[in-house]
């Protein structure tokens, strides 16, 4: 709850909209929290973890599309990823 942990962080996301460890695990994270009294939460928009030799190249559409979604979050944080 909000009282022990005041903003929770979705961790490091993959540059992809997967559920396993995309965009969208962010969002499910978030959802989840907030039903279990976590009302401030936050991750990285456009994701972290990079790595092109795997397919994970950030695309304009998933920085669009996760920067949508973090407004509605209590953190709007850009990640530069490595």
């Amino acid at each position: 709850t909000s009282r022990y942990s005041t903003l929770l962080w979705n961790g490091d996301q993959n540059v992809d909209f997967s559920l396993d460890d995309g965009i969208r695990s962010a969002l499910y994270g978030s959802v989840g929290a907030g039903l279990n009294g976590i009302t401030f939460s936050h991750f990285d928009i456009g994701g972290y973890t990079t790595a092109a030799e795997f397919g994970l190249v950030r695309t304009k559409e998933l920085l669009l599309r996760s920067a949508e979604f973090a407004v509605f979050t209590s953190v709007f944080r850009t990640h530069e990823g490595r």
